[in-house]
């Protein structure tokens, strides 16, 4: 597809959906949608965008309030272009396209933080809830709500406990960036991160009994490490680690490390080598969930 992989949604008060050649973005109040809307206005199911080789499509999914792009409401599937507005009860989402055909070059975003912001070693972490849209599809959507919203305050004091940042929910997945700060050593972010990874793990799991539905959420996921002295962004690490933790999905409860990463477990706790497994990605190991709180606790 060429430079259109670079297109992407733009939603929320960070947060992006990386639209690929071939796949529908479906986008609604449900969980089981890539981009999910917390706004009452919007319909479960409200609207979806398809990437085509060299177009992006916008259409209405017979929601109740419709789907308006740049204040008008759309009657039938329309074109997108770089900068659009599309307006989903309350919430505005954009699509953006830098490489769009004809598009003069600039720094995005992502280039910028990375040119300016990026600590001399960073963490990204994506875990993938398996198995999330059967729950969901069974499930009182008052009780979902409810039970995900438990389950974010939980994540939050995990996150609060380990000094990280806040996560980005995303459909099924959960996002996190940390990098090394003033007075943080590269060992203590590791222990931190993967500490958060696996009681997050923890947490997620349990939202089924939360919605008081039968089901199972197992969480997989990867945690990517990277140096801001290589020429990976940190758009390509977030890419990097959702490769990682689609491959974790089919491997079990599983948290994946990419090659940097490896080295630095091993680096941070020798006896670790015997518990990691190959992984399908050149370069990566796999690490059983309750494997790593027996090495950290060791």
């Amino acid at each position: 597809m060429g430079n259109a992989t670079q297109a992407y949604l733009r939603y929320g008060a960070d947060q992006k959906f990386h639209l690929a050649a071939g796949r529908l973005c479906q986008i609604g109040r449900s969980l089981a949608n890539e981009v999910v809307v917390q706004d009452a206005e919007v319909s479960r199911h409200h609207a979806s965008v398809e990437a085509r080789e060299t177009e992006f499509i916008v259409s209405d999914a017979g929601s109740r309030n419709g789907t308006y792009l740049n204040g008008n409401r759309i009657q039938g599937p329309v074109r997108l272009k770089p900068g659009d507005r599309i307006e989903v009860g309350n919430t505005q989402i954009v699509f953006e396209w830098p490489g769009a055909p004809g598009a003069a070059p600039r720094f995005d975003e992502d280039a910028t933080i990375a040119a300016t912001l990026i600590p001399p070693s960073y963490f990204t972490v994506v875990l993938t809830m398996n198995g999330l849209p059967k729950v969901a599809e069974h499930a009182d959507p008052a009780k979902l709500d409810a039970a995900l919203g438990l389950c974010r305050e939980q994540v939050d004091e995990i996150l609060k406990r380990e000094r990280l940042s806040k996560v980005r929910f995303s459909g099924d997945l959960v996002i996190l960036d940390a990098g090394e700060q003033g007075g943080i050593g590269a060992a203590d972010l590791l222990e931190r991160v993967l500490s958060a990874s696996s009681d997050m793990a923890i947490a997620l799991e349990q939202l089924p009994a939360h919605a008081s539905v039968i089901g199972r959420i197992q969480v997989s996921g990867a945690v990517c490490l990277q140096d801001s002295i290589s020429p990976v962004g940190s758009s390509d690490a977030l890419k990097q680690a959702v490769a990682l933790a689609a491959q974790s999905s089919k491997m079990g409860t599983v948290l994946q490390l990419n090659a940097p990463a490896v080295e630095r477990v091993k680096s941070r706790y020798p006896g670790i080598t015997e518990s990691l497994m190959p992984s399908p990605v050149p370069g990566a190991m796999a690490l059983q969930f309750f494997q790593l709180q027996q090495v950290m606790q060791g």
